[in-house]
């Protein structure tokens, strides 16, 4: 275009679209609104984390992005809504743990991780899923009880187990609710560098509950729930310089840093 009598050539790049996005989503439990016109997007391969104190709607939003709940609002994937995939579909680029299975799982290991490789049963370019299975079994370190009943694992070997199916899934997205709570610590450690692959060779993105404040500060950006409402999206920096954790928690914290690794953490 010409400005001025002078050419001038912009050179602008053309938008980028979310992979996950969020526009006035709306939960009502009878009377009770649950989630209140949330609204946020996240880039390709961000780790996210949601805080926020108890029944502040964080399993429910979760639980939205992957359209367990009915909701008003719109949740898109890649600038699709979600509400004209398929199920299959969905399940191919959404992926989610929740905080509790419920269900007593019948079957051995290898065979419920194998269910898990359900939405590419039809596709002639997926991986070979024996590999596929083994290679996540590897890296969760579950290949040890490959063949036992899971619901004969205790409660952190099962969870490690229903990580591994998620992972088996390989979805783009991947949404987690309270993953490493019942890990031992050394296993909570593994989980969160098992998370970090991912993002890192594959543009994976992860979107994590979790009430360790510590373990959210390793994300890319928090966002930081009360009452079905976002109060803040910010970057981990953001979030203690504001101070805003003692209002969020309605208790004060304090600000350290670790003698053994220098990081920040809160106490």
């Amino acid at each position: 275009m010409t400005i001025a009598g002078k050419s001038k050539i912009e050179n602008k790049k053309a938008p980028t679209v979310p992979i996950l996005a969020a526009s006035n989503v709306t939960l009502k439990f009878g009377a009770t609104t649950v989630l209140d016109a949330v609204s946020f997007t996240i880039e390709a391969g961000a780790f996210v984390a949601v805080i926020g104190p108890n029944g502040a709607g964080k399993s429910c939003l979760l639980r939205c992005l992957d359209r367990l709940h009915d909701y008003s609002g719109t949740v898109s994937y890649d600038g699709h809504d979600i509400n004209n995939m398929s199920r299959r579909e969905l399940a191919r680029v959404m992926s989610y743990l929740p905080q509790v299975v419920e269900t007593e799982i019948q079957f051995s290991v290898v065979e419920f991780l194998a269910m898990s490789r359900y939405p590419w049963r039809d596709m002639v370019s997926q991986p070979h899923a024996d590999d596929v299975i083994r290679d996540a079994m590897e890296r969760t370190d579950i290949a040890k009880f490959a063949n036992r009943q899971v619901s004969t694992l205790s409660g952190g070997e099962r969870q490690r187990v229903l990580l591994t199916a998620d992972l088996v899934q390989d979805a783009d997205v991947m949404l987690l609710d309270e993953v490493t709570t019942a890990l031992d610590p050394r296993h909570q450690d593994d989980i969160s560098d098992l998370l970090a692959a991912p993002r890192k060779t594959a543009a994976k993105t992860v979107v994590i509950v979790t009430h360790d404040i510590n373990r959210a500060l390793d994300a890319d950006r928090i966002i930081a729930m009360k009452a079905g409402k976002i109060v803040t999206v910010a970057t981990p920096a953001e979030i203690l310089e504001s101070r805003m954790l003692d209002e969020l928690f309605e208790r004060q914290f304090h600000i350290v840093t670790h003698p053994g690794n220098g990081k920040t953490m809160v106490l």
